[in-house]
């Protein structure tokens, strides 16, 4: 078996930040920005156009920090570029669905109803005409996809993973976010099996690469035996604290995919049957 060797976490340092409103990104130059809600302007049809400019038309220029994480707070984690490692660690429980993946249209949470060995007990529409298991014959059938939070070393290495050190060899602060992570059947199971006897999955730090000799999807590798965060008293604080915005599991489970009613489902996958653009109710009456 492989040995593993923990970072030197001497001199490590914990980040000082200020709690954002949605605590899900943290840095040790940089604290995260609450989200801003614009209320809408109420214009009545015979007010003349304001002279200076209104909530709704600043000038913003691009890049922008603000405009950039504007949205839920939640980043995901995920990689672009081959030969590069995003290392973190699991900071909660994954939560899983059946999702169809309609090319163009997006993630729509399975309607089937199923027992807890998976199996197909009621059929919905959409299983019955986009597959209920995704397969070479049926790549919109429903499959099975998981999500998690998970604490992301911003500021790691991107070759090899290791924590950040000065040319001294002294260690640097940990810049951090809480992000989430979409995972495959398969990618689960990878990362299940990095667990050893008396070490669970959350308690290790690993990485997640493009995996070089395909065309796409994930590998993940342990890198420490012992997640690095959890060995800082004040970085768990902090890390705790961020994480009760999300406690509910609410914001998490909404990365899943699109929840949607039977008859809407109907009227996304009318579109497909026509090749059109858009459906309307009318289209759905005569499926």
């Amino acid at each position: 078996m492989q040995q593993f060797t923990d970072d030197d976490l001497q001199d490590v340092e914990p980040i000082k930040v200020t709690p954002a409103l949605v605590a899900t990104t943290k840095a040790v130059v940089v604290a995260a920005k609450p989200n801003v809600t614009v209320a809408p302007v109420v214009v009545e049809e015979e007010t003349t156009v304001p002279t200076a400019p209104g909530p709704d038309d600043e000038d913003v220029e691009f890049g922008d920090e603000r405009e950039m994480k504007f949205g839920d707070g939640l980043d995901r984690l995920q990689m672009k570029e081959k030969g590069k490692l995003a290392r973190f660690a699991l900071v909660s429980k994954a939560k899983a669905a059946f999702v169809h993946y309609i090319e163009k249209k997006g993630t729509y949470k399975c309607l089937s109803v199923r027992d807890k060995d998976h199996n197909v007990t009621q059929e919905a529409y959409c299983c019955q005409k986009l597959g209920a298991y995704k397969n070479a014959a049926q790549p919109a059938g429903a499959e099975r996809i998981f999500v998690a939070l998970v604490f992301h070393y911003e500021n790691s290495d991107i070759k090899k993973g290791g924590l950040p050190k000065d040319a001294s060899g002294a260690s640097l602060p940990i810049e951090w976010s809480i992000k989430w992570v979409k995972l495959t059947r398969h990618n689960y199971r990878t990362i299940t099996e990095l667990e050893e006897e008396n070490v669970k999955v959350t308690d290790i730090d690993m990485v997640m690469f493009l995996v070089p000799d395909r065309a796409f999807g994930y590998g993940f590798r342990r890198i420490n035996a012992k997640a690095v965060w959890k060995q800082i008293p004040q970085l768990v604080a902090e890390v705790e604290a961020a994480l009760k915005p999300l406690a509910d599991g609410k914001k998490l489970a909404n990365k899943l995919g699109r929840s949607v009613s039977a008859l809407e489902f109907r009227t996304v996958i009318a579109t497909l049957a026509q090749g059109a653009e858009e459906a309307n109710l009318g289209d759905v009456e005569e499926l």
